[in-house]
C-alpha cells in the first residue's frame, strides 16, 4: 500500500531489472531514475510516430 499522497505502480519484472540495471548505471535509485526520464521527455512529444 503506498504512503499518503503517492501511488502505486506495477511493472513486469522484466521492465524493473531493466529501469533497476540502468538507475544503477546512472547512479540513482529507480524512483529518481523514472522521475528524472519522466520529467526530461516533457518537452518532447510524446505521440507515436505512426
Amino acid at each position: 500500500m503506498p504512503k499518503p499522497g503517492m501511488v502505486g505502480l506495477t511493472l513486469k519484472r522484466e521492465v524493473y531489472v531493466l529501469l533497476k540495471a540502468r538507475a544503477r548505471e546512472a547512479g540513482m535509485g529507480v524512483n529518481q531514475y523514472l522521475e528524472t526520464l519522466l520529467i526530461s521527455q516533457t518537452g518532447r512529444s510524446l505521440q507515436a510516430p505512426f
